[in-house]
């Protein structure tokens, strides 16, 4: 039941491994290159986004959750259009911090993906309390995650990668890339 948006292609996987403690944000599946899985692409569930995929072998992946305080995503709320980062504190509620600290926002405003490392549109928490900026410096709030996270037992990997080329994505070239010495 767990369906891709905007009809991306995605593999199904199973989650093979949870982390030992309520500080280990990672959690194992049992696809991986040989499915098309690679590095940073998007996890979901039937919630919404789970985290996104930071290691790949031929047959498992590892997956980042968004809960890990090492995440950020970047996200609209859905009712206004207004956009800002959400971090992951473990255990703990995720912080939103907005950029328009005008902005209001309000308990139960639905956070999605805005455009970046995921695709625009995913569901990823909901404001749990009402905030307005303080002095005009800062507008922040705490958010819940739409899926539930402590309960993964099956996901799709989104197959979504971003246009910009990292020298990560040089490993998979046929060809060595050429090094250009430079002139004293």
């Amino acid at each position: 039941g767990v369906e891709p948006p905007d009809q991306l292609e995605s593999v199904t996987a199973t989650v093979l491994a949870r982390g030992v403690s309520e500080f280990d944000h990672i959690r194992l599946i049992d696809r991986g290159r040989a499915d098309g899985i690679t590095v940073d692409m998007p996890v979901v569930d039937e919630g919404g986004l789970v985290g996104r995929v930071v290691s790949v072998t031929s047959g498992e992946a590892r997956i980042r959750l968004i809960s890990d305080p090492t995440m950020r995503v970047a996200v609209r709320v859905e009712r206004t259009g207004e956009t800002g980062v959400l971090t992951g504190r473990g255990s703990r509620a995720l912080v939103l911090e907005m950029f328009n600290t005008d902005a209001r926002l309000e308990s139960g405003d639905l956070l999605v993906t805005a455009d970046g490392r995921f695709p625009a549109g995913l569901p990823v928490a909901t404001v749990l309390e009402d905030a307005e900026s303080e002095v005009g410096f800062s507008l922040r709030t705490t958010a819940v995650t739409t899926s539930q996270l402590s309960r993964l037992d099956f996901v799709r990997v989104l197959i979504f990668t971003r246009d910009d080329t990292t020298s990560d994505d040089l490993s998979d070239l046929e060809e060595v890339p050429v090094v250009v010495p430079v002139e004293s």
